[in-house]
């Protein structure tokens, strides 16, 4: 029996694989935190937007005042009436908050109207946006801020290096985040549709119920309840196949 002779690795060829290794996984950090960093504020500030058109909706149907206050140094913000705290949001330690002008406070009159511009910045280690809160019908508008900090040159040619590497791992995270970012637009379609028709209930002479409504693909069922107060509930299925609700109630 003859046998083959084989050659094993060396230490050298063990460590400099190792070597690769390691910088293999300290590109990915560094490459990937920018980009969670940006998905975190961006997503926040999409929820803002959506808690504050909520809000304004919310006011309108129900005719009393409903404000926004802001923890000072907190990572929440608490939306409530006159009477009673509706609910409050968390969100990440990493975003800071600071009021360029009046208190931290932002209230809608019961015609939806603010009293009051205002105007907040929005801030991470690396990213700053300006939001504005427009006097009147308190439109919301964010913009990006001039002269931020950006990439090194070193982080640049690191990224640019690992970019084939990196499109395995980054492609399943960012289907991840444009899955939840769906969700959350849709879940604003729902509360745009459960407003829009409990006011058409209310101010609308002849409406009639509508039990489907269809937008963009999502079939959203509105079920109704209730004689003096009405009460309707908005009803879809996800992209996960999970059945999501909201609900709200009109005086008559």
């Amino acid at each position: 029996m003859v046998l083959l002779k084989q050659r094993g690795f060396t230490l050298i060829e063990m460590l400099m694989v190792l070597f690769i290794v390691q910088v293999m996984m300290f590109s990915i950090i560094v490459t990937i935190r920018p980009l969670v960093e940006y998905y975190k504020i961006t997503l926040f500030l999409r929820q803002l937007q959506s808690d504050t058109f909520y809000v304004q909706q919310t006011a309108m149907n129900r005719e009393s005042p409903i404000k926004i206050n802001f923890a000072p140094k907190g990572t929440e913000y608490i939306v409530s009436d006159s009477r009673a705290v509706l609910y409050k949001r968390a969100y990440d330690s990493t975003i800071h908050i600071t009021f360029g002008s009046g208190n931290s406070t932002i209230q809608y009159n019961k015609n939806g109207n603010i009293s009051q511009a205002k105007t907040i910045f929005i801030s991470s280690q690396k990213f700053k946006y300006k939001v504005t809160f427009q006097i009147g019908r308190g439109r919301f508008m964010w913009t990006r801020c001039k002269g931020q900090q950006g990439y090194t040159l070193l982080e640049m040619l690191v990224s640019f290096s690992m970019l084939l590497l990196l499109t395995g791992t980054i492609i399943p995270l960012y289907v991840q985040m444009k899955e939840e970012e769906k969700k959350q637009y849709v879940s604003y379609q729902a509360d745009a549709i459960l407003h829009e028709e409990l006011l058409k209930y209310k101010y609308e002479a002849g409406y009639k119920r509508r039990e489907k409504i269809v937008k963009e693909n999502v079939v959203f069922y509105l079920k109704w309840n209730g004689e003096s107060a009405q009460k309707l509930c908005v009803e879809w299925t996800d992209s996960a196949d999970k059945m999501k609700k909201k609900c709200d109630v009109m005086l008559k």
